[in-house]
């Protein structure tokens, strides 16, 4: 598991909201997010529950994305120094990337 790897309760979304800074505020609702460096989905997760988006996460360590694919919509492996990403990319619209 990462470094950046926590649970989401109810009790941390005011301190994850904090750590993202006002990146949350800016975020629409219902929006179709990519999440690059997901780790387990904790703030596309917050996302998803809180302002109902579309949350797509990209990451490179598949233990993390194992669990992050429980809470996104689709979750993909991604090597960001190779030239290839996969068509669930490729061939979708975002509103919001968030690295």
């Amino acid at each position: 598991m990462s470094k950046y790897s926590v649970s989401l309760n109810d009790k941390d979304k005011e301190f994850l909201k904090a750590q993202f800074g006002n990146t949350y505020d800016y975020i629409a609702e219902g929006a179709r997010v990519l999440d690059v460096g997901c780790s387990t989905g904790y703030y596309g997760g917050l996302l998803k529950v809180d302002k109902q988006c579309v949350v797509y996460g990209i990451d490179i360590n598949n233990e993390d994305l194992k669990k992050a694919s429980q809470v996104l919509d689709k979750t993909f492996f991604v090597d960001l120094d190779k030239a290839e990403l996969p068509k669930g990319l490729t061939n979708t619209k975002f509103d919001v990337i968030f690295f």
